[in-house]
């Protein structure tokens, strides 16, 4: 099997947000307490959140949806994988520059900071296994 490393990232990627994806748009309670464990933050269950979770599950799931699809023909779906790699790397931003935010809802710099640390090693492994384009030659 052709680029072995980046289809077992792709399918790692794929794995987790589809099981929280799915979980967050069937099994709300659970995927609050996933969230905590996950993300590091303390959610409330209110009507307002409940909404929130499940839009959020149906993008987890998508973005599952694409992270499979690219891990099964990786050559053929850069594109995908460089959209990817962007979320991964608005992730990380986003919780260097909402640090103190994130410090107000129970994320501590340590959890914080391996979990940036963790995104950005996605994102750097899907660039480093990126499939090259063939050159033809002529």
């Amino acid at each position: 099997m052709t680029h072995l490393p980046i289809r077992i990232v792709l399918w790692v990627i794929a794995a987790y947000h589809l099981l929280v994806g799915v979980a967050a748009v069937l099994f709300q309670g659970l995927a609050v307490k996933l969230g905590s464990l996950l993300f590091g933050v303390s959610i409330s269950l209110t009507a307002e959140s409940e909404l929130l979770v499940r839009y959020l599950g149906a993008f987890g799931v998508s973005f599952g949806v694409l992270a499979a699809l690219a891990a099964l023909a990786p050559e053929k779906n850069r594109a995908i994988i460089y959209g990817l790699v962007v979320y991964f790397g608005v992730r990380a931003l986003s919780r260097v520059v909402w640090w103190d935010l994130l410090a107000q809802h129970t994320v501590g710099p340590a959890s914080n900071g391996a979990r940036i640390v963790i995104i950005v090693l996605f994102a750097a492994a899907l660039l480093f296994f990126m499939p090259r384009e063939r050159s033809d030659g002529g």
